[in-house]
């Protein structure tokens, strides 16, 4: 499972994207405004020193502290962070060009602040430059790179470079495929609280893959990712009860793990949501409530959910 690039808050809190991959989900903006004196707060507080100016930044990002989200504003405080070396803005500032966050998206300006930042000592940095490698983004794919720029990151504490260490083993993504490698690096990505590796260990165990299958470890990663916030690890309880996998079969504990999952933005979940609705499946038959899940999944871009859209409509 690989993490997509998002701003990962090292200074104000944690998100991995990665991964695999999931992308950092920002907050809708609030409707109202910010009042003049709340700002004027957030661009005193800016001025006291670089991680003062992230966080103020990371405010307008993703539309909190009492702000609107506003892109612009988050570049012109990470702008002024990066000018006083902070080595999390450069970063920030990568992943707004890597995701047209506020300004054109522009792979090349990304690589440009990711690198400024890994020479800053930036970990979150050097494993989005492993990421753009490893999936040839605005530069040659090079795997060899990409492993080189995560061990990097790992050896400086960075747990979602450990996960996609892991990740290259697991499939054998420019190394030779080696399940004990993968596992040995999903676990230490796990111990310094990656949630993505906690579903990496928990799918190992799942599947029996270069370990004995086992489902009740697999049930017990699961749930320590779920209560990270992974929506993946939701889906897959969800799933397990669904099959009365390593515990007893329960329709209501599966729809209640899908609906975690779905709320957390695991299009996964919402399509097994509308197969319980229009299977009847724990649940009263509904075609209705199943088009509206599908939907929900379609719109995310669930390939899955447009096919039993075209299935309902044939």
């Amino acid at each position: 499972m690989h993490v997509s690039i998002a701003i990962r808050l090292a200074f104000c809190s944690m998100i991995v994207a990665l991964l695999i991959g999931a992308e950092t989900v920002v907050a809708d903006a609030p409707a109202t405004a910010p009042s003049s004196s709340v700002a004027d707060q957030l661009d005193q507080q800016a001025a006291k020193s670089p991680d003062d100016a992230v966080h103020v930044g990371m405010a307008y990002y993703n539309g909190t502290d009492g702000v609107s989200q506003d892109y612009a504003k988050a570049m012109v405080y990470f702008q002024k962070a990066a000018g006083a070396g902070n080595g999390l803005a450069m970063r920030n500032l990568g992943v707004m060009y890597d995701n047209g966050q506020g300004v054109a998206q522009d792979s090349q300006k990304a690589i440009f602040w990711y690198r400024k930042a890994a020479d800053a000592g930036d970990p979150g940095a050097m494993t989005n430059i492993g990421l753009m490698y490893s999936n040839g983004q605005g530069i040659a794919q090079d795997s060899k790179q990409a492993m080189a720029w995560y061990l990097k990151a790992a050896n400086a504490g960075d747990a979602v470079a450990m996960r996609d260490i892991g990740s290259m083993y697991d499939d054998g993504h420019g190394v030779t495929q080696d399940y004990q490698q993968a596992m040995a690096w999903y676990r230490k990505g796990a111990a310094a609280g990656d949630t993505g590796a906690m579903v990496n260990i928990g799918l190992m165990y799942d599947k029996g893959r270069g370990i004995a299958q086992d489902s009740q470890q697999a049930m017990a990663w699961y749930r320590k990712a779920a209560a990270g916030g992974e929506a993946l690890a939701m889906r897959n309880i969800g799933v397990m009860y669904d099959n009365g996998q390593g515990v007893a079969q329960d329709n209501q504990q599966a729809m209640a793990w899908y609906r975690k999952a779905a709320a957390a933005g695991d299009t996964g979940a919402m399509v097994n949501l509308g197969m319980m609705y229009s299977n009847g499946q724990g649940v009263a038959a509904d075609g209705q409530q199943a088009m509206d899940w599908y939907r929900k999944a379609a719109d995310a871009g669930d390939s899955l959910a447009m096919r039993n859209i075209g299935s309902m409509f044939d």
